[in-house]
C-alpha cells in the first residue's frame, strides 16, 4: 500500500500540482468538514461513482477520512486499486491528525453549526425542505426533530459519538424516522406534554416535558404554544441558539410570515406571535427551525423587526 503522510500531503497540496484528494466518509462528515479541494465520495459507493467521477485512470489520488481509528479511506483505496486506478495514496491521518498538526479545514457555517451542533442535509417533510440537528454534550447526544429521512451515512455519525440518544421534539408532526432510532438504539424521545394527543404525532414519547425542562445545564426548554399546543423552542446558552421547530422560522434571510400562511388545523397565529415576542428576553444570535431557511446570525434583530412589523 502506497501512503502519504500530514506533511507529504500540505506540501502536495501547496505545490498547486494537479490531484484528486477524496473524502471517503458520508456527505454529513464531508459537508460538516473536510479537508481543502477535497471531493467527496462515500467508500461504500466507490465503484459505482467513481467510474463517473473519475474517468482518468492514471489520475493522482489521495483518499482520506477521519484518521487512523477510520477505516474509510483503506477501503476506498482498495476499490479503487480493484478498478484499475494506478496512481493511488492512502492519508490515514485524515482529519484528525491534519487538525492536529494545525492545518485549516473547510467547515461549511450552514451545516457546522458550532463545534458541538451539526445539521443533517438533505431532509424533506412532504417534499419540503426541513431541518434536523444534533447537539453532542458530555455524556449523550440530542436529536433535534429527528432526521426525517435516516440514510445509513446519518445512522454512521449518529453512532459515531458512541453515547446515548436523546431526541427533542419541537412539536408533535417532527418525528420523522426517529421511531427506528427508538426501536433499534434505545434512543430517548422528548415532547410537550399538550402534544401527547396531536393528531400528527406517529410515536409515543418516552418523556413528555414542561416549560423549563432542562436536558443540561445550556440546554433549556421554552414552551412556545401557537403553532401547537405543545410547540416548544430549544435555547442552547452555550452557542447562543434557538431550536425553533415550526414556531420561528427562516426564509430569505428574514422571517417566515406566519401570519400569511394557514397554520395547521389547531394553530392560534396571536399566541404564536406573543410567544415570539417572548423569545426577545433571551440571548441568542442564530434561529434553527424545522421548516424552511435556517437564521445563522443576527437573528435577534431580525425578530425584533418582525416584531415591530405587527406590533
Amino acid at each position: 500500500m502506497r501512503e502519504i503522510s500530514t506533511r507529504g500531503l500540505k506540501k502536495l497540496i501547496d505545490s498547486k500540482k494537479k490531484f484528486i484528494l477524496l473524502d471517503c466518509r458520508g456527505i454529513d462528515y464531508y459537508l460538516w468538514e473536510h479537508l481543502p479541494g477535497a471531493m467527496n465520495i462515500r467508500w461504500k459507493y466507490m465503484e459505482e461513482k467513481a467510474i463517473r467521477m473519475i474517468t482518468d485512470k492514471k489520475a493522482l489520488i489521495v483518499t482520506y477520512c477521519d484518521g487512523f481509528t477510520c477505516m474509510a479511506s483503506l477501503k476506498g483505496y482498495k476499490t479503487l486499486k480493484k478498478m484499475g486506478y494506478k496512481n493511488v495514496f492512502e492519508y490515514s491521518g485524515g482529519t484528525a491528525d491534519w487538525n492536529a498538526q494545525g492545518f485549516k479545514t473547510i467547515k461549511n457555517p450552514k451545516y457546522r453549526i458550532a463545534e458541538n451542533v451539526y445539521r443533517f442535509p438533505n431532509q424533506v417533510f412532504y417534499d419540503e425542505q426541513v431541518n434536523s440537528y444534533l447537539i453532542e454534550e458530555d455524556d449523550f447526544i440530542l436529536l433535534i426533530d429527528g432526521p426525517q429521512q435516516l440514510t445509513d451515512e446519518h445512522e454512521d455519525f449518529i453512532l459515531y459519538f458512541d453515547k446515548p440518544i436523546k431526541v427533542f421534539m419541537s412539536h408533535g408532526p417532527t418525528a420523522g424516522e426517529t421511531e427506528l432510532l427508538q426501536k433499534k438504539y434505545r434512543a430517548k424521545i422528548f415532547l410537550h406534554k399538550k402534544d401527547e394527543k396531536n393528531e400528527w404525532l406517529t410515536i409515543k414519547p418516552d418523556v413528555l416535558f414542561e416549560d423549563g425542562y432542562e436536558f443540561s445545564k445550556n440546554l433549556r426548554v421554552i414552551h412556545t404554544p401557537g403553532h401547537t399546543r405543545g410547540s416548544s423552542t430549544l435555547h442552547d446558552m452555550k452557542n447562543k441558539v434557538m431550536f425553533t421547530g415550526d414556531h420561528i422560522e427562516g426564509k430569505d434571510g428574514k422571517i417566515y410570515d406566519f401570519f400569511k400562511h394557514r397554520d395547521g388545523t389547531e394553530g392560534d397565529i396571536k399566541m404564536r406571535f406573543e410567544n415570539a415576542k417572548r423569545l426577545l428576553e433571551y440571548d441568542f444570535e442564530k434561529i434553527l427551525p424545522f421548516h424552511y431557511d435556517i437564521i445563522p446570525k443576527k437573528a435577534k434583530s431580525i425578530l425584533l423587526e418582525f416584531i415591530h412589523k405587527y406590533s
